[in-house]
This record gives structure tokens, C-alpha cells and sequence, in this order.
């Protein structure tokens, strides 16, 4: 098991990841390779800035526990799942799966678009480049606030998530 700290520093979402209503995120790797980091029962410790970036103090901090991540491979088509380094399946930024996926990502408005906007601006990019750039979805669950009742249909995974229930 690992340890890491990360910021979160998407100002929509800040709020929802401390109070327990969004437990995932998206991070794009930094040597541009798939991500051998942030795994399946290994920890993070999040954090938010009290003030600028990198040059203040921590905020509030939530220590969780990764349950799940996929790797990907993300252009500006399309966002690529992988399984290993080859590419299982793809979803375009304008897709519906794609606003599912920055729905739960915390992502004002929730679309792939805006979703994919958000990724290039807080990298301070214009694009992701021919080759495109590594990432991962990371899934956490800290003492869940909130349930939430999701439904995979088993034909493909991915395909379309159906929010059916939420509990306080």
C-alpha cells in the first residue's frame, strides 16, 4: 500500500469531495506514461489550499482509501480506457457517457465537453497533442456519506451509469 497527498483544486468540486458527495477524480500522469501510481487500497490524503496554490497553507484535509481506478489514454476526440497499454474501449467528449463521467467528477455544468475544458485549463494546455496524455480515474469511499446505487449493465461496463437511488 502507498501513500500520497493530493490537491483538490477545482473550485465546484471542492466542497462536494470534503462533505463525501463526489469520491473520484481525474489525474493526468506526469511523465506522460501509463500510471503505475495510485492503486487499488492504497491511500491519499487530500487537501485544499487556504490560499494561492502552492504558495499557502492546506486547508481542510480527508484521508481516503482507493477502491477502484482505470487508466486511460485521453485526446481531444476521445477518452481511452485501457486494459494494460491497449486501448478496451473509447467514449467521445460529447458523448453521454462522457457527461455521466464528469457528473461524477463533480463537473459544472456535467458534460464531456466542459469536462474536457477543465482537464486542458488546469494543466494550462491547449490541447492534449498528437499523442495524447496518460491519466486515471480514481474512485475512493470514505466512510460514505451518501449512498448512491449504481447500475452497470454486464454487456459493456461502461456503457451508461443510472444514478437509481440516493440515502442520506
Amino acid at each position: 500500500m502507498r501513500k500520497y497527498t493530493m490537491a483538490i483544486s477545482y473550485v465546484p468540486k471542492k466542497e462536494q469531495v470534503f462533505n463525501g458527495m463526489i469520491m473520484r477524480t481525474l489525474r493526468v500522469s506526469k511523465d506522460n506514461r501509463v500510471h503505475s501510481n495510485y492503486n487499488p487500497n492504497d491511500e491519499i490524503l487530500l487537501y485544499e489550499w487556504q490560499g494561492v496554490p502552492r504558495h499557502s497553507k492546506w486547508g481542510r484535509t480527508k484521508r481516503v482509501k482507493i477502491e477502484e481506478s482505470w487508466n486511460l489514454l485521453i485526446d481531444d476526440e476521445k477518452i481511452h480506457f485501457l486494459d494494460g497499454e491497449k486501448i478496451w474501449f473509447s467514449i467521445r467528449w460529447d458523448d453521454d457517457d462522457a457527461s455521466v463521467l464528469a457528473l461524477l467528477d463533480g463537473i459544472v455544468p456535467p458534460t464531456g465537453e466542459e469536462w474536457k475544458k477543465v482537464i486542458l485549463k488546469l494543466h494550462g494546455w491547449k490541447s492534449f497533442g498528437p499523442d495524447g496524455v496518460y491519466g486515471k480515474i480514481i474512485s475512493w469511499n470514505p466512510k460514505r456519506p451518501v449512498v448512491w446505487t449504481i447500475v452497470m449493465p454486464p454487456e459493456n461496463w461502461m456503457s451508461k451509469y443510472y444514478v437509481i437511488n440516493q440515502k442520506g
